[in-house]
């Protein structure tokens, strides 16, 4: 939803500080990548490599991290965890 993205950036440019934002955006890290909201957060996304959501074994979970502190960031799925039908993804 794009106007809930507006604010969340708002605040977090607001607040002036390194940020982590996780979520299931329902939609893949490339198709966020086109709303061109992550560069406008001066951020980049965080995603595991291999799909988390079955079936479809899409990635529609990650992380956004600003770009000053996203060098130490690596996302990893949880693997063998009884939950469906995401799979669980961690920083």
């Amino acid at each position: 939803n794009w106007a809930i993205l507006t604010r969340v950036g708002a605040r977090l440019k607001a607040a002036g500080m390194p940020f982590i934002v996780g979520g299931d955006w329902n939609c893949t890290p490339s198709d966020l990548v086109k709303t061109s909201w992550v560069d406008a957060l001066d951020a980049v996304i965080v995603a595991p490599t291999e799909g988390i959501c079955r079936p479809a074994m899409r990635c529609i979970d990650y992380f956004v991290v600003s770009r000053q502190i996203a060098g130490q960031a690596r996302a990893e799925v949880v693997q063998n965890v009884p939950i469906s039908p995401h799979l669980p993804v961690r920083l």
